[in-house]
């Protein structure tokens, strides 16, 4: 399969559709600008799917899967420091209050 995105030609392997997410798997090579319409073809040159990149709020290439959502960016989680850091900082504390 291929997809067509602004007259280039990108070998894919699967689009996945998962309510208002479409991702391509396995994109060669990296799509440098996702816009416009990005057609899925069969290898004999069949259309099977059609999307409108800017019916996307986001759209990204991370490593060879290209991604297009409507879904907020994830907030980042937060980093517990782990237990040499906790000890480390208690000792650092005790020496600075000497």
């Amino acid at each position: 399969m291929f997809l067509m995105i602004n007259d280039k030609r990108y070998a894919v392997s699967r689009r996945i559709k998962q309510g208002d997410t479409v991702k391509y798997l396995s994109v060669s090579p990296s799509v440098e600008d996702i816009s416009g319409t990005v057609k899925l073809f069969r290898d004999d040159g069949l259309l099977l799917s059609e999307d409108n990149a800017e019916d996307y709020a986001r759209r990204f290439m991370v490593g060879t899967l290209l991604t297009m959502t409507n879904q907020p960016e994830p907030m980042p989680e937060p980093v517990s420091p782990s237990l040499e850091e906790e000890m480390a900082a208690a000792i650092r504390e005790g020496v600075d209050s000497v």
